[in-house]
Formats: structure tokens, sequence, C-alpha cells
């Protein structure tokens, strides 16, 4: 009898361990979370990041080469339409002389002043030897007519005069010649040791459109050339979005398509409406080093300004282009889809217990894709799995 018991309690006490034993290391039930697959409306979109910028920039350039005066007008300054004058340009300045040539300048100065008093002394003794040939000849003429002189005598006093007066063009030339010679020096050296006074004969460029400063790319006086750009005017209330689309994705966008506008700053998302599809893609090289053809894509936004009027030039924000809108979808959550290879995969609970689903997938945007099969309405499909769930795992509501 005692053997009989002492060989029951230890029957008893292992079949508890391994009880024991089993229980530890039976497996427990993953904790998930789930979500019901139902039908809603879904959108077919295209997602970027997009930029706004004002839609008419009058970008003010130099017309000719000259000296810039500097700007005054700042970044957010307000223009008027042919009123605000936003920049003024003056005519290039002469290079200052070195030492050397000014010394040379001031001698040149000095020898054509006194070329020019030579040539005026020339002159007047020209003009008083013309006036006295004048009388002469007046006085042969007289003379002649009175046949007291021989016609020689008379041909003489004429030709003397001829001869005065070609020499009195001759040193009228001359005299013009030193004048402008002298004023050539005095121009030399007024350039070089004057300074430019503050009120001058400038070019004035006025505002073309009312709006605001919007960049300013000269600010300091100096020398501008023509065609160099200055500043960029622009109406801020006048937004619009620039999107840069791979061109893969443009084909699929076309003009009037609506546009959810979000990631802007505000609390609801905004709407628009694709207004123009550039015809042209460009090479853009990213910051992996790969290279893509990307399209312009520009939106109108249709929200009331008072949203949004703290938006912009330049501003970032994303952009949901609706490539198509499509009411009672049977859509699953990205986050409840799994890549296995080439192919999309959920996970299905049936009764605590996981089932993996091959899926077909239709459209997928940001958030949903469209399941075309692999899944039913109703069934309750893992959110967001873990590398632990697969098929035939036990699991539970967290």
């Amino acid at each position: 009898m005692g053997i009989n018991k002492r060989f029951r309690l230890w029957f008893l006490l292992i079949a508890v361990l391994l009880i024991l034993l089993v229980y530890g290391f039976w497996p427990r039930p993953i904790e998930v979370e789930t979500v019901t697959v139902k039908k809603e409306q879904f959108y077919e979109v295209v997602s970027e990041v997009g930029e706004t910028q004002v839609k008419n920039i009058y970008q003010i350039s130099a017309p000719i080469s000259g000296y810039l005066r500097r700007v005054t007008l700042e970044v957010g300054d307000k223009v008027e339409a042919n009123k605000t004058v936003v920049a003024e340009i003056e005519p290039l300045r002469s290079q200052p002389l070195d030492p050397r040539s000014e010394k040379q300048a001031v001698a040149e100065l000095h020898a054509a002043r006194s070329a020019l008093e030579m040539a005026r002394a020339k002159l007047r003794q020209v003009q008083n030897e013309l006036s006295f040939a004048k009388s002469d000849l007046q006085r042969a003429e007289t003379l002649l007519k009175d046949k007291a002189i021989s016609k020689r005598e008379y041909d003489n006093a004429k030709k003397v005069y001829q001869s005065l007066l070609q020499e009195l063009q001759a040193n009228q030339a001359t005299l013009q010649l030193r004048q402008a010679e002298l004023e050539r020096v005095e121009a030399l050296l007024d350039n070089s040791l004057t300074e430019f006074l503050p009120e001058c004969e400038c070019s004035q460029l006025f505002s073309p459109g009312n709006g605001v400063v919007l960049v300013r790319y000269r600010e300091s006086a100096g020398v501008i050339n023509a065609s160099e750009a200055i500043m960029d005017i622009g109406d801020p209330s006048e937004l619009e979005i620039k999107v840069e689309l791979i061109s893969t994705e443009a084909v699929q966008v076309i003009e009037g398509q609506k546009v959810h506008i979000k990631g802007w700053g505000g609390k609801d998302a905004l709407h628009g409406v694709v207004s123009q599809v550039e015809p042209t893609a460009y090479k853009k090289v990213t910051a992996l080093g790969i290279e893509e053809q990307r399209v312009n894509i520009y939106i109108d936004i249709t929200s009331p300004k008072e949203q949004w009027k703290k938006l912009g030039h330049g501003y970032q924000l994303e952009v949901d282009i609706i490539l198509a809108d499509k009411p009672d979808t049977l859509v699953v959550p990205i986050i409840a889809m799994v890549k296995e290879g080439t192919e999309w995969i959920t996970f299905v609970v049936n009764d605590g217990v996981v089932e993996k689903r091959l899926l077909d997938i239709g459209a997928i945007n940001g958030l949903q894709a469209e399941a075309l099969d692999g899944v039913k309405e109703g069934e309750t499909i893992i959110y967001n799995p873990s590398d632990s769930i697969e098929d035939g795992v036990r699991v539970r509501l967290r």
C-alpha cells in the first residue's frame, strides 16, 4: 500500500510538471489590430510635392548697359503699374586716370588753351588785314572808274582781298579745331576728377504691373549689363501650383482634372484643378544621381482665397491629382498589404486563425488599393502585420 501511494504521488507530480511545461511552451495567440474590408469611394490619384508660384511674374531687366543706382525697394514692397520707379540706370562712368595720365592730360589742357588763344589772335589779325584790303579794293574800284589807276593795279588789290578772305576761312576752321580739342581734354579731366551729382539724367524703369517685389537680384549700386535681371515683380494673390511629374505619370494627366491639395500648413485640404500640362519634358537628375524625364503641370486653386490667403510665392505643398473617381469600390488599406516577390498578399482572420490571401490589385493611391480579387466585403484583415504573422498562426485582437 505504501509503495502504491508513493507511486501515485510521484505520478501526480510528474503529470502536473508536464502540464505546466506544455502550457508554458504552447504558442499563444499574437495580439493584432484588424480592419474590416468594405466598399467606399476610391480615388485613383497621382501624388507629388509641388510649389506655389505667382501666375504672372514680371522680371525687370536692364534695357541698356550702365551704372545701376542702389535699389531701394525691399522684397515685399508694393508697386503700382507705370507709377513706381523700381530702378535707375546712369550712363557708364569713365575710368579714372592714373597719376601719370592725369599729369599728361593737364599738360594737354594747357597746350590746348594756348593753341586756342593763338588761333583767336591769328583770326583777329586776318580780320583786320581783310578789313584793310576791302577798303583798298573799294578805293581801287573808284580810281579805276576815274581812270586814275590801271586795270593791273585794280586786279592786284582784288587778289589781295580774295587771298585774305580764304585765309580768314582757314583760320576760322583752325579756331573750331582748337576749341574742340580743348573741350575733349576738359571732358577727359572732368570725368576723371569729378563725381556724379545726385541728380542726373538717368534711365528710370517703372513697374509693368501691380503687386509686390518677389525677388531682388541686385541691391547695391554698380555697373550692370544690358538684359541683366534686377528683380521679379508679381501679385501674390494670384497663385498657381507648379508640379514636376515623371513623364510616365504625366501622360495620365489632362486639363480639368480635380486636385486635392494637402500638406500646405492649414487644417483642411484645398481643392484645385489642372490648368495646363506642358507638351515637352526635360531631364532632371535626382539627389541619388538618377536621370528622370519630368513634365511641368500647373494647377489653379479653386478653394476660396480666404482659406489660403497666407500662402505665398514658393511655398511647398502636396497634391493628389485625381485620375479617376470610383464610388462603391472594394478597397484594402496599403498598410494591411505585404509585398511577396512580385505579388501582393494580405492576412485574413477567420475564428482567430490567420489565412494568407493572394490579392489581385487594381489602382493604388497613397493610402488604399483597389481590391479586384482575393478578399470579400466584410472580411477581417490584419492591420500592419508584423514578421511573425504567417498562415495558420492564431491571433487575438489587441
